[in-house]
């Protein structure tokens, strides 16, 4: 899209200010460490749910055997 209209256009139709559109889009390219950090502890969550039969919370309690 930005290869058939001005970014400055795009931003004014978007009521984006260019220079929020280019912080935006170096976020995007680089991830930060929090970004970094969130990306490994959702795959840690993933893992951890499908060890655990995919199954978590009250599910997971409902399904144990009762005394």
């Amino acid at each position: 899209m930005k290869a058939d209209y001005p970014i400055r256009a795009l931003c004014e139709a978007f009521d984006v200010s260019p220079s929020g559109y280019y912080d935006w889009l170096q976020r995007q390219a680089e991830p930060g460490p929090r970004a970094q950090e969130d990306q490994q502890l959702s795959q840690q969550v993933r893992q951890i749910h499908q060890q655990s039969r995919q199954t978590y919370g009250a599910m997971a309690e409902s399904r144990k055997p009762r005394c």
